[in-house]
């Protein structure tokens, strides 16, 4: 018990069901399918816990035939960082993603193409600011 005029903040029901997302329609048999109206969400809600809903929303990667080595090497990393794989090969997911590759860059950048110095101008101003170094 908090003492009074200590705020806590409530955590949500974990007991509700969670709101249909478009979950594919359970196996004919289930009780619950029809009672709700919700196509069965209580009765899964109650089979695979609050986490289902989440677990949904995100992708997995597997990586299969990985050898010795490899692995030793990544957990070994993932331990000096003090993380887990999972978190170790998750970060290292983002930060590949967040890098633009040689092409992605390429074409960005000839997207930008148009610009309307003359070449031989630009060629006296890239000489110039390189003699002044």
């Amino acid at each position: 018990m908090l003492p009074v005029g200590l705020y806590r903040p409530e955590l949500p029901d974990a007991t509700a069901p969670p709101k249909s997302r478009g979950y594919p329609a359970p196996r004919a048999g289930f009780r619950e399918q029809n009672r709700s109206g919700t196509g069965g969400l209580e009765a899964r809600w109650r089979r695979f816990g609050a986490n289902t809903s989440i677990m949904a929303l995100m992708p997995s990667i597997q990586v299969k035939d990985v050898p010795d080595e490899v692995h030793r090497t990544l957990r070994r990393r993932a331990a000096g960082a003090g993380m887990s794989l999972q978190e170790y090969l998750l970060g290292r997911l983002r930060d590949d993603a967040a890098t633009p590759t040689i092409d992605e860059v390429l074409d960005r950048a000839g997207a930008r193409a148009g610009g309307r110095a003359p070449l031989a101008s630009t060629v006296d101003a890239l000489r110039n600011d390189r003699d002044v170094r």
